[in-house]
């Protein structure tokens, strides 16, 4: 398998975030990155949907597969329970959790 990366010091002399921008569908103006929607979203609407997206690793070293769509799933239901709970943009939120998937 080649390395995605096949040179460092050239990526690193080409870079730039205006090039690499044109990669990313949910900027919107100047609102910037939307994280989930680049993370998961896109990719559950996509052909690699139902491609492992994470694996869970047990302490027993049992593991769990999510794929995209059970991600974006997922990820949908706790949206909900936070609008649910009146939680809108801007409000703080805290989770205390193991290293758990839904974390």
């Amino acid at each position: 398998m080649e390395p995605n990366l096949k040179n460092y010091d050239t990526f690193y002399h080409d870079f730039s975030w205006q090039n690499e921008l044109k990669f990313h569908n949910s900027l919107k103006g100047a609102a910037g990155i939307n994280i989930a929607h680049e993370a998961v979203e896109r990719h559950a609407n996509d052909l690699v949907h139902n491609t492992v997206a994470l694996r869970w690793i047990r302490k027993d070293l049992s593991f769990k597969d999510f794929t995209y769509t059970e991600l974006h799933k997922l990820t949908s239901k706790f949206a909900n329970v936070l609008t649910h709970l009146n939680i809108e943009k801007g409000d703080r939120v805290f989770s205390f959790l193991g290293r758990i998937p839904e974390l």
